[in-house]
């Protein structure tokens, strides 16, 4: 998985950088390859006072984002990474549906549809 980051007023501390990196990993096994991940890390105030965080995943079943602010960088992280989280399980979950059931377009095109 290939990940991009961009910092706008500071970076994040190592650890949290490493949360994010290894979480992001483990959904790109759900996701055919390849994954690519871009990161925005942005504080805003004169102390850092806000910090807004957005993850995009990008992989052929679709792009998935996940978007939170926040004071606490902890939190925000553990917020968005859970966002692009359901939404991966959510996709994936839809594929493994419709090859169980099939699809109404495949059963058209066969000829076996109504």
């Amino acid at each position: 998985m290939n990940i991009d980051w961009t910092f706008r007023g500071d970076t994040l501390p190592e650890d949290v950088r490493g949360r994010i990196d290894q979480h992001l990993g483990k959904l790109g096994r759900f996701l055919r390859d390849p994954v690519d991940a871009h990161v925005v890390v942005a504080y805003e105030g004169p102390t850092h006072q806000r910090l807004d965080l957005e993850v995009v995943l990008t992989s052929p079943e679709g792009t998935f984002r996940g978007r939170g602010e926040g004071h606490d960088l902890t939190d925000v992280a553990k917020d968005v990474l859970q966002r692009v989280e359901t939404q991966v399980h959510r996709t994936r979950e839809k594929l493994r549906e419709g090859r169980r059931h099939g699809s109404v377009e495949r059963e058209m095109v066969s000829g076996n549809g109504v």
